[in-house]
């Protein structure tokens, strides 16, 4: 009977560190690409609606060209981040990165359709289609990199160095 115990206490202890050892695996340390890909959109977003509240009239450039620089920044430095991972679900990343992209390209193109055919012209519609392609950028890398974050690395699919 105590053998028993002691078996089924060995095998519990064995289990419990194997979870803690996924579970470390899932709280591993990632760079903020989540985080650096919602500043950059929350950054579009106010300069497009900034220049919609604008319109028909030009608003100030200033302000639209820093809010669309620091997001298309923050944006290229978490793809640079992202690609530095080497232990990472890529095979996920991928799957969810191709279906969602394609859903956001075709959203941006409707409304990049949209401002073309409100007669928006010049540096206003230069400044609106760079931030629907911010737009269709960073949702998908924030979708895909939450998905592909709490998956197992798959071992054969790493990237290399």
């Amino acid at each position: 009977m105590k053998t028993s115990k002691a078996l089924n206490n060995s095998s519990k202890l064995q289990s419990d560190k194997q979870d803690s050892q996924q579970l470390e695996d899932w709280q591993r340390k990632l760079p903020p690409v989540s985080q650096l890909c919602l500043v950059s959109l929350g950054l579009v977003i106010i300069d497009g609606i900034y220049i919609a509240a604008h319109l028909p009239n030009f608003p100030s450039m200033t302000v639209v060209v820093i809010l669309l620089s620091l997001g298309g920044a923050l944006a290229i430095i978490s793809c640079l981040l992202l690609s530095q991972i080497k232990a990472f679900a890529w095979d996920k990343f991928f799957l969810v990165l191709r279906w969602i992209g394609l859903e956001y390209l075709i959203e941006a193109g409707m409304l990049g359709y949209i401002f073309i055919f409100d007669d928006v012209r010049g540096k206003t519609l230069l400044i609106l289609i760079l931030i629907l392609v911010i737009f269709a950028i960073d949702i998908p890398i924030i979708m895909a990199f939450t998905v592909a974050r709490y998956q197992n690395p798959s071992k054969n699919l790493q990237r290399s160095s």
